[in-house]
């Protein structure tokens, strides 16, 4: 699952690249997003996002049997999300967990979005923190109230490995190794990588990255799903 901005051109290669052999890729481009239907950046409720990825990892058990998930950015948070309610393992790349908005600004969006939910607001790329493409006051409230909401100890204890950056200017570095204290045992696996952007998978990021993030997710379906090799 990709992230907010339809990074779908940018995720499946590298799906394909990290996957060992024997393992099947399905790719998850969310309602609203890449080349997904829906009113674009918009979703009316984050539920359901969540019906789409338990849709989607049921279709994906059905067709090819055991399964990892892998999301990035807001696909990471949904990635967690799923962790919280299935020991289906996961890897949560980047996930969507610092947008810095308070109970206030929450409450404004709330009363923003129900008034006029898909306004669409285009957001500055070269703003702090970047966030690109476009997204309506209606995803932007729902965003808000997920990141907020989200418990790490809700967590199943599935097996779960997390990755990020150590200057992505998207979620803090402390969040994730928050995320990975507060989770029930088994303890998750933290990888952090230095000279990387928000989604190493990215080709602009620099190849000896990239390829260790590329790596660890390998070993993890290697160590996660029974029959890859």
């Amino acid at each position: 699952m990709g992230s907010r901005a339809g990074s779908g051109p940018m995720v499946v290669p590298s799906v394909v690249e990290a996957r060992p052999p024997g393992v099947a890729c399905v790719a998850v481009e969310l309602p609203g997003h890449g080349s997904s239907s829906g009113c674009r950046g918009h979703v009316d409720d984050w539920a359901q996002y969540a019906r789409a990825v338990d849709l989607s990892v049921e279709y994906a058990k059905r067709r090819f049997g055991p399964v990892v998930v892998w999301g990035s950015s807001m696909g990471g948070l949904l990635a967690l999300d799923l962790a919280c309610r299935s020991f289906v393992p996961v890897v949560a790349s980047a996930p969507m967990l610092s947008l810095p908005v308070g109970p206030f600004v929450r409450g404004l969006l709330k009363a923003a979005a129900w008034v006029t939910p898909t306004t669409a607001i285009t957001i500055n790329p070269h703003a702090q923190p970047p966030c690109h493409g476009v997204c309506t006051l209606g995803w932007l409230a729902s965003a808000a109230n997920a990141c907020a909401d989200f418990d790490p100890r809700k967590l199943r204890g599935g097996p779960l490995l997390l990755q990020i950056a150590s200057n992505d200017p998207l979620v803090r570095v402390d969040d994730m190794r928050d995320l990975a204290t507060r989770a029930p045992p088994p303890s998750p696996r933290l990888e952090i990588y230095d000279e990387a952007g928000h989604e190493p998978f990215r080709l602009n990021d620099r190849r000896t990255v990239r390829g260790a993030y590329l790596r660890h997710i390998t070993a993890f379906v290697d160590a996660n799903l029974p029959g890859s090799r």
